[in-house]
């Protein structure tokens, strides 16, 4: 083999060994890139879940809130009976 001939061979093995590093290189890059997509959508998706709790915690309070204004007078009139219940037996065990 020429020293010419030799020359070209260690070249194209040196630009094969590069090219096989760059496309390592390439699918480490890929590797990662697909790791944080798939964190990202896992944190998409958190975030998606809590939003659908806080919606649903909004509609919850505002059934509350509806059932309180509802039957306010009923809860009224309970607690007055239960304040004058606890009167009562406090005048009796405390006379």
């Amino acid at each position: 083999m020429t020293g010419q001939a030799e020359k070209k061979q260690k070249a194209a093995e040196e630009n094969r060994r590069q090219g096989a590093d760059a496309a390592a290189s390439a699918a480490s890059v890929q590797q990662s890139l697909d790791d944080a997509q798939s964190m990202l959508d896992d944190v998409q998706q958190k975030l998606d879940d809590v939003q659908s709790m806080k919606n649903e915690a909004g509609r919850v309070k505002d059934k509350a809130a509806s059932a309180y204004a509802e039957n306010k007078d009923t809860i009224d009139t309970v607690l007055s009976y239960a304040k004058e219940g606890a009167t009562m037996l406090g005048n009796l065990l405390l006379p």
